[in-house]
C-alpha cells in the first residue's frame, strides 16, 4: 500500500512539474532584435570669394558698397541644414563708420530667413552633399 501511495504521489508530482513547466514555456517568450544607428557625416565650409579679410578697409567713403558674399558649402556626406550669424563688422566701424551706417546690401530673403530670437539667418532648405547655398548677401 505504501508503494502504491508513493507511486501515485510521484506520478502526481511529475504531472504537476510537467504541467507547470509546460505552462511557463507557453507563456514565456524571448526575442532579440539588433538596432543599428549610423551617425551621419555633416561638414560645412563658409566661403566669401569676394572678401579679403587682410584688407584694412581704410579708404572707405560713405555709401560705398564693399563686396561680401558669404555662402555655405556642404562638404559632408549627408544633407545639412545651415545657418549664418553676421558678426565682426568691427573693422569697418574702427575705419570711421558708425554701426548705423553699415547695412547689408543684396540680402537674399527668398532663400534665407532671419530669426530675431537668436540672431541667425537660416537657409530655408537642406543643402545636399557637394552643393552650396546661395550667397546670404552681396555686400555691406
Amino acid at each position: 500500500m505504501k508503494k502504491k501511495v508513493l507511486t501515485i504521489s510521484l506520478v502526481v508530482a511529475l504531472a504537476a512539474i510537467l504541467l507547470v513547466g509546460g505552462t511557463m514555456a507557453f507563456f514565456t517568450d524571448t526575442k532579440a532584435k539588433d538596432n543599428t544607428f549610423t551617425i551621419g557625416n555633416v561638414e560645412i565650409g563658409l566661403d566669401e570669394p569676394n572678401w579679403d579679410p587682410t584688407d584694412p578697409h581704410e579708404d572707405i567713403y560713405p555709401g560705398e558698397v564693399l563686396a561680401k558674399d558669404p555662402y555655405v558649402t556642404n562638404t559632408g556626406n549627408n544633407d545639412a541644414f545651415v545657418r549664418i550669424k553676421v558678426e565682426g563688422l568691427d573693422s569697418l566701424i574702427t575705419a570711421g563708420l558708425s554701426a548705423n551706417n553699415i547695412a547689408i546690401v543684396g540680402l537674399d530673403a527668398a532663400n534665407w530667413t532671419y530669426n530675431d530670437a537668436d540672431g541667425y539667418y537660416y537657409y530655408n532648405t537642406a543643402v545636399a552633399p557637394g552643393a552650396a547655398t546661395t550667397a546670404l548677401f552681396t555686400g555691406i
